[in-house]
């Protein structure tokens, strides 16, 4: 029998984080433009509208992303690998599922405004 492998562990417990974490921003959006809640960055934080659509566009693809990377994680509950090596794949693997939802949010604020 094959030892759970940390690409499965990160992958089932942090892909729900980030399916939730959507959620919560999709449902409860902060109103005013701040520097400790929502999708924070230069250009979402230009003005109001920006703010807004940025808000619920990344929270989307923070759903989508969360609901993919959970998916992506099953198929290595069958595989055995080495600690270190899943642990480097696993953070590759997350880098990528978040870096998805930055990179969308980015590209749709730079074509609309």
């Amino acid at each position: 029998m094959y030892s759970l492998n940390p690409i499965f562990i990160i992958g089932i417990t942090t892909g729900p984080i980030l399916l939730i974490s959507g959620f919560i921003m999709l449902k409860k959006p902060p109103k005013k433009i701040n520097e400790f809640y929502g999708y924070r960055t230069k250009r979402a934080m230009k003005d109001k509208a920006s703010w807004d659509f940025a808000q619920q566009f990344s929270s989307k693809q923070l759903i989508i992303s969360g609901f993919w990377y959970t998916l992506s994680a099953l198929p290595f509950l069958f595989f055995d690998v080495e600690q270190i090596t899943g642990f480097i794949v696993s953070m590759l693997i997350l880098a990528v599922f978040i870096g998805y939802p930055v990179y969308t949010t980015e590209k749709a604020l730079k074509e609309k405004f």
